[in-house]
């Protein structure tokens, strides 16, 4: 361990002591004043020795405390948990992340052994894992699962990585919600795919498969890539595409059931049950849709139906009577009595008994002999039908009966087929009274004939009304549909109006349909279109006030906002002004509808029908219904001609922007070619330095060569030796002159240029005025970035900042002017850090810095556009970024541009 400043100071009095003591202390009276000066100077130089290493010390001590914060935020808040364990597992050190994660604080967590914390099946996962790691000394990763101090469980995934002395360090992400999600898309799989009902997922906007399981694959005959070019559009038979939208707007609101036709790839077709319901998955709106094959159902639904059919056309055509009866038993299989369950048309005809189905015959004749109980126990127990003639006294009636079981031997069901034989087999002498009794009945069946024959004729009264209802509410809702394909076609409002209209005299079969607009200024309807019998609205006057001319349906919708329903339009009072036109044109009922637009008012949407009483409620739900899609429709008309007007004017103001934005190049370049001219009497300068020690080497050599009076001494390698080093001096003032000319030198495009050679060519073109200075250039080169940009104005922002910095060393009157440039690469940009020792900026003018003309030199020091352009060359055509701030003793300006290895 480093000792501290203290120790060491503490350490050097100690040797100093020790020295003294050992060695000869000189007497300061017996020293020479020489001895003495050389002494003070000693003493002077050591002492500057201790202020530096002071300085480096507390420098030091600075670098400390940041990588102590910077461990805290990168070890302890990391958002993984980091474990150190001993070659036995034990936990030797562990971070906050780790500590909230196994659920123990720091302290109680250490020399823990880590299978304490691992789940009892998975140990030997974890031993398998640390065996491998230890001996291949390589990181190894893995998943198992964990528990916590309290013993809930949790999955995590190891990081495991080899340290010293057998220790290794540990990273533990939690990954138990990812593996919940994961346990369950599995058992949904495996739901979809093993699943005999189609699963489709759907897109709730087009209607366009995302999803298809196997059985859909199967049944359609595509593969799964064709399935998902699909719409669901693609696997129905052709249907209207309202009756498809709407059902994809229920089941995504409320969820639907419902049946239709699909189609596979050989273009056959099949019935299929749709149940349908709509989510949101991943951000998108999605319909799950399990559609199941009814072929087979349907099938055996319509051989049921037509066996029912046939089986009720004959139950119900046969002359002789019919019943099927359940026989009731007591515990000794005695029959008691039999029950009623279902009878045909002649049942009561022969044998006289009404509403019997459901009741026992007990209940309706007490008096019935105990023949019948038995003989129909009788077939109900042993399954032998039965063919009888036999009396029954209770209802005075003869009976050729055919008895026999229904179902198999636990069935107690009989079915009976009888023919009442009464007549025959009574005498003679009671034929005159039969006669009588049959003519009796022939009258009460004329009657009841005659009372069935007005109720007939009042059902077909009824139907006919019913058939006519549907027949208009069928061509309201085709005006309603079509209506709505106008408003998705049209964004035009007075062809919207004019759609409206024909669709309604068209498909609706009104009289006459028009559209009337509110006129704010007189307060009277203008026709904004109008279809059908367009003569009644000629000269027709229609107020919104309360006057004679608007207390009719029009008016009175307008007024309230909604709709007016008049279904006796020739016998209503307030359509009194206009009961002759209504007559001539045969108006005889009128709805009408309040279009709104923005949520007020604007008009109003007028039918009129040939019939009274025309509108019911459900043609009243429709026409309110047709009334808000009107609405919608205006309201998006102008939504989109706001959107247009928004857009012409974004596109108008666009073009502003890019035609200042050229202004600005120019501006900027204009600006950067002034500054370059104001560094080139600063540029001559340093031309003058370069240029002064080699031509006063030069002169030397010169002179040298006629200061030589031996000849002699003037040989084939002397002047050699004059030559050489006359040429690498002109040589050298030549590299100076092409350096200078590069500068200047425009860019015409971006290229990569190396970081490292830009900052030493600006410094070589910075040389002389910086060494006149005598300021310290130290470079510290991290990386060796790249910049994608233009090599000579990046040169001019190094310029820029490194003379500032020149100015305010020099200003400042620094003993020991120094200049650090770092380079280095982070997060894929090229960064270079120029920092100076001057003191700093004041924080009064940090955020001025970088305004154009603002500077601290004076008027005839400074021109305030060096650090302006510097940004502007950095940030607008270079990308990057150029900030500023004052560290431990002067300014940092950091410049950073995208890498040009990536660009």
């Amino acid at each position: 361990m480093a000792n501290t400043p203290t120790e060491s100071g503490q350490t050097l009095q100690q040797l100093a002591e020790e020295k003294f003591k050992d060695g000869r202390p000189a007497n300061p009276e017996t020293l020479s004043p020489p001895q003495i000066k050389q002494l003070f100077h000693e003493l002077q130089l050591h002492q500057i020795e201790l202020e530096r290493q002071n300085d480096e010390l507390r420098r030091t001590q600075q670098e400390l405390v940041a990588s102590r914060a910077l461990y805290f935020d990168l070890y302890e808040l990391a958002p993984v948990g980091y474990l150190t364990l001993s070659k036995q597992g034990l936990i030797q050190e562990a971070n906050l992340t780790a500590s909230a994660m196994l659920g123990l604080i720091k302290l109680h967590l250490l020399n823990k052994p880590i299978t304490q914390f691992i789940f009892s099946e998975d140990q030997d996962v974890y031993f398998l894992q640390r065996k491998k790691l230890l001996e291949a000394k390589v990181v190894q990763n893995w998943e198992m699962r964990m528990v916590r101090d309290d013993g809930s469980p949790l999955w995590a995934y190891i990081q495991a990585t080899p340290a010293h002395n057998g220790e290794f360090w540990i990273t533990l992400t939690d990954i138990t919600e990812r593996k919940q999600v994961q346990k369950k898309l599995h058992c949904y799989e495996l739901l979809a795919n093993h699943s005999r009902d189609i699963v489709l997922f759907l897109n709730r906007e087009d209607g366009r498969i995302l999803e298809a399981n196997t059985a859909a694959i199967k049944t359609y005959g595509y593969e799964y890539d064709e399935l998902l070019r699909f719409t669901i559009d693609d696997l129905r038979i052709a249907e209207s595409a309202h009756i498809v939208a709407a059902q994809i707007s229920e089941a995504d609101t409320n969820g639907i059931l419902f049946e239709t036709i699909h189609c596979r790839k050989d273009k056959s077709t099949f019935p299929v049950e749709v149940s349908s319901q709509g989510t949101t998955i991943n951000g998108t709106r999605t319909l799950i849709s399990i559609i199941r094959d009814i072929t087979e159902r349907k099938q055996v639904g319509e051989a049921l139906r037509q066996s029912e059919e046939r089986y009720r056309t004959l139950f119900n055509s046969l002359i002789e009577g019919f019943c099927i009866i359940e026989v009731l038993f007591d515990a000794y299989n005695s029959p008691l009595d039999y029950c009623f369950l279902e009878i045909n048309h002649a049942f009561e005809e022969q044998t006289g008994l009404l509403n019997v189905q459901g009741k026992l015959m007990r209940e309706l004749a007490p008096e019935n002999e105990n023949y019948w109980y038995d003989v129909y126990g009788k077939v109900a127990l042993s399954g032998e039908s039965s063919h009888f003639v036999h009396e029954a006294k209770a209802l005075g009636r003869w009976y050729e009966v055919s008895a026999y079981r229904l179902g198999g031997t636990e069935s107690r069901k009989v079915a009976i087929l009888f023919n009442d034989i009464s007549e025959i087999k009574r005498a003679e002498g009671k034929l005159k009274k039969a006669h009588d009794e049959l003519e009796q009945r022939v009258a009460e069946r004329t009657g009841e004939l005659s009372a069935t024959v007005l109720n007939l004729q009042s059902e077909i009264i009824e139907r006919e009304k019913a058939e006519n209802s549907l027949l208009r509410l069928n061509r309201l809702y085709a005006v309603l549909s079509k209506t709505n394909q106008a408003i998705v076609r049209t964004m035009d409002r007075e062809n919207l109006f004019i759609d409206f209209c024909r669709i309604a005299t068209e498909s609706g079969g009104f009289r006459l349909a028009w559209v009337g607009l509110v006129d704010p200024e007189s307060c009277n309807l203008n026709i904004a279109a109008a279809q059908g019998a367009i003569g009644y609205l000629d000269d027709i006057k229609i107020s919104v006030n309360k006057e004679a001319e608007g207390i009719g349906p029009t008016g009175m919708s307008i007024r309230e906002g909604t709709y007016y329903i008049c279904n006796d339009f020739l016998g209503s009072p307030i359509t009194r002004p206009w009961h002759e036109r209504g007559r001539v044109h045969g108006i005889h009922a009128s709805a009408s509808i309040a279009l709104k637009q923005e949520g007020s008012v604007i008009g109003a949407l007028t039918l009129y029908a040939a019939k009274k009483d025309f509108f019911d409620q459900q043609q009243v739900e429709l026409l309110k219904q047709m009334g808000a899609d009107i609405s919608f429709a205006l309201d998006n008309i102008v939504r989109e001609s706001r959107r247009k007007e928004a857009e012409r004017a974004l596109l108008e103001e666009t073009a502003e922007r890019l035609r200042t934005a050229e202004v600005l190049r120019e501006k900027e370049q204009m600006l950067l070619q002034q500054s370059r001219q104001a560094a080139m009497g600063e540029m001559i300068n340093n031309i003058a330095h370069q240029w002064r020690q080699p031509l006063n080497s030069l002169g030397l050599t010169v002179q040298q060569l006629l200061l030589i009076n031996d000849p002699e001494e003037i040989t084939m390698e002397f002047l050699g030796d004059c030559v050489n080093s006359s040429m690498e001096l002109i040589q050298h003032m030549s590299k100076t002159i092409n350096d200078f000319r590069d500068y200047f030198k425009p860019d015409k495009e971006k290229t990569n240029f190396s970081v490292c050679e830009a900052v030493a060519n600006t410094l070589s073109l910075l040389d002389g005025s910086l060494q006149n200075s005598k300021i310290r250039i130290e470079i510290v080169a991290n990386d060796k970035p790249v910049i994608n940009g233009y090599q000579n104005e990046f040169a001019q922002v190094l310029i820029n900042i490194l003379n500032n910095a020149r100015d305010a060393l020099i200003d400042g009157e620094i003993a020991d002017p120094r200049v650090t440039i770092t380079l280095s690469n982070e997060n894929g940009s090229a960064v270079v850090t120029i920092a100076d020792n001057a003191g700093g900026i004041p924080e009064e003018i940090m955020t001025k810095i970088f305004d154009p003309y603002f500077t601290t030199k004076g008027p005839q020091a400074g021109t305030g556009i060096g650090l302006f352009m510097s940004k502007s060359i950095v940030e607008k055509n270079m990308g990057g970024r150029l900030t500023v701030r004052n560290c431990a003793d002067g300014a940092e300006f950091r410049v950073e541009v995208d890498n040009g290895i990536h660009a």
